[in-house]
């Protein structure tokens, strides 16, 4: 299903607690659950409530929405709206994509077609930083993401020994291009947005607008903070952000976020989509789905067995085994229940095919 809509100031007091979310050391998270919950419920009676009865309807029986948001719509995580009737949420029923128009799309879709299984990644990664800025679990994204790809077919590059150009460069035909760095998206600013995978400065939205020859990717993973976010000031109808602008360089998918992300919480749902996406062969935006739902849903106990798999499939590494360790201590008490971890998997977006 295909639709449009619009919203022209936003969800009340929206702008303001990310403003605070943003500025909280550390993230005050259960502050955001709870504006995410409220949001949930405004998101059902603008959005869930007069379309869903008909596309669940037997004549139509959607699975997918694909999303072509005006103004500030697509800054929401429309994935939660809740149906009033159910009081479930879209996720619980469709894969939501966004897109920027309905040709970009169909552009979208025709190299979704046209690709292969992907068989290669350029993994790029920043695990510098002092006290909260470091970006602890990193090292185990990476382990969890490019454990799926023969040696030959992984390029790992990491900020701290290497340049614009060459992070450019190794993107280069490679089928995914990952990133698992800082991002920061500047609202007075939109160009000057950008991923920080290098010590002092950063790859900005305008660099990649004018990026050429990189090739076509499959799909494009900004595991970093706001990078899902665009701006709607001057032309409500574009999306001058991150993921448009790897649309643009030819990407077939993006995945991005709307809000800052938890560092632990990230590598385990990022790990857990490669495992559907590459391991279970299953589409971007049907495997980022399964990935937030299991995220949502998961109880430490299943989460010890988890481990333990990855470590005898040698998805993780023996030197990254107790910091994962760490996280399953730390499991019962920051995340008793699913309604707490929501902040954790609902800002993670799919755009494109």
């Amino acid at each position: 299903g295909i639709f449009k809509s619009n919203l022209k100031e936003g969800l009340p007091g929206w702008r303001e607690a990310y403003d605070d979310l943003v500025k909280s050391r550390p993230p005050d998270w259960d502050r955001w659950n709870e504006v995410l919950h409220a949001t949930a419920k405004h998101l059902g009676e603008l959005l869930a409530d007069p379309i869903v009865p008909k596309l669940i309807a037997p004549e139509i029986n959607c699975t997918r929405l694909d999303i072509l948001p005006l103004g500030p719509l697509g800054l929401l995580p429309l994935n939660l709206a809740q149906v009033r009737a159910t009081g479930k949420a879209l996720i619980d029923r469709f894969e939501v994509s966004l897109s920027p128009s309905l040709t970009a799309l169909a552009h979208v879709r025709r190299r979704s077609r046209e690709a292969t299984r992907p068989r290669s990644i350029a993994f790029i990664r920043h695990t510098d930083g002092l006290g909260e800025d470091e970006l602890h679990y990193t090292p185990v994204e990476t382990d969890l993401v490019t454990s799926w790809f023969e040696e030959s077919s992984r390029v790992i590059k990491d900020g701290r020994d290497t340049s614009r150009e060459m992070v450019l460069d190794s993107l280069r035909g490679q089928d995914i291009w990952h990133f698992a760095c800082h991002g920061y998206f500047d609202l007075n600013m939109p160009l000057q947005s950008e991923l920080r995978p290098f010590k002092e400065e950063g790859l900005t939205l305008e660099e990649l607008f004018d990026a050429r020859g990189l090739g076509n990717p499959q799909l494009v993973v900004l595991s970093a903070c706001s990078t899902g976010l665009y701006d709607t000031r001057e032309l409500p109808s574009e999306f001058i952000g991150l993921p448009n602008a790897f649309l643009q360089l030819g990407a077939a998918a993006v995945i991005a976020t709307l809000w800052p992300v938890d560092d632990v919480m990230t590598a385990l749902l990022i790990g857990r989509f490669y495992e559907e996406y590459i391991g279970n062969g299953k589409p971007s935006c049907s495997a980022l789905r399964a990935a937030q739902l299991w995220l949502r849903d998961l109880q430490v106990e299943e989460l010890q067995r988890v481990i333990e798999r990855w470590v005898s499939e040698k998805r993780l590494t023996l030197e990254n085994v107790p910091k994962v360790q760490q996280a399953i201590e730390n499991w019962t008490t920051l995340n008793p229940t699913s309604s707490a971890r929501t902040a954790y998997w609902a800002g993670f977006v799919h755009f494109g095919a």
